[in-house]
């Protein structure tokens, strides 16, 4: 038993002892909180959808920045639709469809216990088919096999709409009881999309003119500058959010310790809700889900061009010119002597 203490000396004489082999770490209470998925490389069943870029906050170089904002929105979706699929074969084509009826009616039936009306229930019809089996034909000389037909298969989605979440595990009971195995999807709507998006947009809006309030206040110009802005919203279905991982190992100790072989026992595979990380986000609505929901999100970019001011030029060198007036006096033996002058 992981992260447990054995108690009880009868507990150690045990001839077959299992522990959980585990990485040594420097706290093993964090392998416990962050789960098995940790230990095997998760693969999303829909790549497209779960490979969300990281956007830095900020881009600049001398003459652009660039300011984003990204919000999220966690949605309790308003109501859902369910879809399984049901085959049937038969010899003939009436059997075929009255059996296929009789399935959905004791579904329908089930699922009304629970409030699902017929008004909230569609079939969709997907083919009816001949179905071939291969016959052997044997001669003297040569053999043939060829395809004759050998009855009729019919296929039909069975659409399901309700609002409560926890009606879809009666809706699955109810399917095994008519031998309905096969859930395709289970689709959710939001009821109040332009709404959330609305808040989203407003609150993205608030808080990037408080960047460049602060901007400002760095002494950073940016208010009256030349701006171009755009804004990307995306909503990701829980569907699009399931991550596959398996279980992790179980070694026997005591095979170990006799050098002896070990066989591998079949590890499970299964998947687990794996919503959004709240990291590359500054706005995050409901943050706290119990339940898997609809994400929405909102990004909001602004290119500021970083215009200098136009340096003042420099005033121009003034020329002022003094002149300055001496008197000399000559005398008769030509000798040059100043000649002070009084006001």
């Amino acid at each position: 038993m992981a992260g447990g203490v054995y108690r009880g000396a009868n507990l150690y004489t045990m001839k077959h002892l299992f522990v959980l082999f585990v990485i040594a770490l420097p706290c093993i209470g964090s392998a416990q909180v962050s789960g098995n998925y940790m230990f095997n490389n998760s693969n999303r069943w829909n790549n497209v959808a779960a490979q969300i870029q990281a956007t830095p906050q900020q881009h600049f170089d001398q003459h652009h920045m660039q300011v984003s904002t990204k919000a999220l929105f966690n949605a309790k979706a308003t109501s859902y639709l369910a879809i399984f699929h049901v085959t049937q074969v038969g010899p003939t084509a009436r059997g075929v469809d009255s059996l296929m009826q009789a399935r959905i009616d004791g579904f329908k039936a089930e699922i009304a216990q629970v409030g699902v009306t017929d008004r909230d229930v569609y079939v969709d019809m997907l083919n009816l088919v001949p179905v071939f089996e291969v016959e052997k034909v044997g001669r003297v000389f040569s053999k043939r096999y060829n395809e004759v037909p050998a009855g009729f298969e019919m296929q039909k989605n069975i659409h399901v709409r309700f609002t409560d979440a926890e009606v879809l595990d009666r809706l699955v009971t109810a399917a095994a009881f008519e031998e309905i195995y096969d859930l395709v999807k289970v689709e959710y709507f939001i009821d109040n999309l332009a709404e959330i998006y609305a808040e989203l947009r407003s609150q993205a809006t608030e808080l990037l003119q408080g960047r460049l309030a602060q901007f400002d206040s760095l002494g950073i110009a940016v208010e009256g500058q030349w701006l171009l802005a755009k804004d990307h919203k995306a909503m990701y279905q829980p569907q699009d959010r399931y991550s596959s991982y398996k279980a992790f190992t179980n070694t026997s100790l005591e095979a170990s310790v006799r050098k002896g072989q070990v066989t591998q026992m079949k590890r499970p595979s299964t998947h687990y809700y794996d919503k959004l990380s709240y990291a590359d986000f500054d706005l995050i609505a409901n943050p706290e889900i119990l339940e898997p929901v609809v994400q929405l999100t909102y990004q909001l970019d602004l290119q500021i061009e970083l215009r200098r001011p136009e340096p003042k030029p420099e005033p121009e060198p003034q020329v002022r010119i003094e002149t300055q007036t001496r008197y000399f006096l000559l005398d008769q033996a030509g000798d040059i002597k100043p000649l002070e002058l009084h006001d």
